[in-house]
């Protein structure tokens, strides 16, 4: 009976130990990315503030309208358009390429997200307006409707509806020429 109680004692310090180390683990990593949460982008700051914000631009497109920073183990790209941000994605960056583990982008928490969110807010407040329990996807508006949102795999997308309206007329217009091809 002592040796059984003995194993039992050990096994119960054992885990509790794995339980004490793991949250300390996860405490030091949310307090990383909870220090990199107040350099977000914001929908209408210029090329110049996002530079400004998260340093060396990673990638950019030819037109410019398009840049990508990996800042703070973040990768944000800000869209352009006049020379204002009319919509940002945000994503935990990638991790190094290891033999055990690849590359990729891993999701923001919801937390996370909400603090984006609120930076991008301006004057308004968001409103979920849609919520996929199936592929865990939240999609949100401001009250005044100027801008949209959706988090879920793949990240955070911000967009001024403006923005929205002139992808689903450019994808439409792709699609219509697509078809007239074969005519």
């Amino acid at each position: 009976m002592g040796v059984v109680s003995a194993l039992a004692d050990v096994r119960a310090f054992l885990f509790q130990s794995v339980i004490l180390e793991t949250v300390r683990t996860m405490k030091a990593m949310l307090l990383l990315v909870m220090c990199a949460l107040p350099c977000f982008a914001r929908i209408g700051e210029t090329r110049e503030q996002c530079v400004k914000r998260y340093g060396p631009i990673y990638e950019e497109s030819s037109d410019g309208a398009r840049l990508e920073f990996r800042s703070k183990g973040l990768d944000v790209i800000c869209f352009f358009r006049d020379g204002k941000a009319w919509g940002l994605s945000v994503q935990v960056a990638p991790k190094a390429m290891t033999d055990e583990e690849p590359a990729g982008f891993t999701d923001l928490t919801a937390s996370q997200a909400e603090k984006i969110l609120q930076a991008n807010a301006g004057t308004s407040k968001w409103k979920l307006t849609r919520y996929d329990d199936g592929i865990d996807l939240r999609r949100y508006e401001t009250e005044d409707g100027k801008i949209l949102a959706s988090n879920g795999p793949g990240g955070l997308w911000i967009e001024t509806r403006e923005r929205m309206m002139e992808a689903r007329r450019v994808r439409s217009e792709e699609f219509i020429d697509e078809v007239i091809k074969g005519f």
